[in-house]
Formats: structure tokens, sequence, C-alpha cells
């Protein structure tokens, strides 16, 4: 059964570890053209730093959107966790870098069928019986896709790949 937030990854995520140095403005702006060329609307939610005694911390969210049409939108949630965080030039840091990327495709994003139960009703038959075909056999392998193409971009900045 097909519910509204379809996960295309699981609920936890596609998650990347890597411990060394990388250049985080590089990549965010890596991550930021990735989602200008895929036409995803993006968003940075959150940008927290923390100085600790043993390297700072740095959080950041960010979200990535994109209408397919009125019922159907993919949604591309990423968040860079670092911990140890050292400067070693202007433009290169050294730590643990986290990466957590969670893929989902939004149906009924404007909530039409969401008021009352008869376009529940609605909702569940058309997205269950209808669509449902199109749904896994074409959206969720697209978006899948453009995960994995996004998790390399990540990837190769890192130098894992």
């Amino acid at each position: 059964m097909i519910s509204k937030d379809d996960y295309v990854t699981s609920k936890a995520g596609i998650i990347l570890r890597y411990n060394g140095s990388f250049n985080l403005d590089k990549l965010y702006k890596k991550a930021k053209d990735w989602f200008n060329k895929f036409n995803y609307f993006f968003s940075e939610k959150q940008y927290k730093e923390k100085t600790k005694a043993e390297g700072n911390e740095i959080e950041i969210d960010f979200v990535g959107e994109r209408k397919i049409n009125d019922y159907t939108k993919f949604i591309i949630e990423v968040k860079f966790f670092i911990t140890e965080v050292r400067k070693l030039s202007k433009d290169s840091y050294i730590g643990n870098f986290k990466a957590n990327i969670v893929a989902r495709i939004d149906l009924d994003y404007d909530n039409k069928f969401q008021f009352n139960p008869f376009k529940k009703f609605l909702f569940f038959v058309y997205t269950n019986l209808i669509i449902k075909n199109k749904i896994e056999g074409v959206y969720e392998d697209k978006l899948y896709s453009e995960v994995l193409n996004f998790e390399d971009v990540v990837k190769e900045h890192l130098g894992l790949i």
C-alpha cells in the first residue's frame, strides 16, 4: 500500500561516513549546483556551528523539492553533520563527516484529498489502484536513480570513489 509520503530510501536514509580533510564550501556548492541541474527548488533549512574543545561541530540541513505534476512532488532531504572540525587552511577542513540523504515522493502535496474520509478514500483508490504502477515503475525508479547520482557527487568530492 502506498501512503502520502512514499519513501524511496529508508526513513533513516542513505548514510555516508568519512573521516579526513574536505572543502566544505566546495561540497556545499556542488550539492546546490546538483539540485539546480536537476530542477529542484533548493532551500537551506538550518546551519548550526558549535564551538567545542575537541573541535567545532557543524550541522547543515537542506531540502530539494521538484514538482512532477499537480499531484506528485519529489523531495530530497540532506543533512551534513560534521564533528571534531578543525580548519586546515582557508578552504580546507578536517573532521568526522556524516551525510544523511532521505528521498521521498509526496503524493497529493497540496493536501486536496486529506480533509474528509471520502476524499481520503478517493486518495487511496487513485494512488493504490489507478496510478500505482506509474508510482512504482516510473517515479520511484527515477527518484532513486537521482538520489544515487547525488550520493556519487558527495562521495566523489570526499574521495570515496
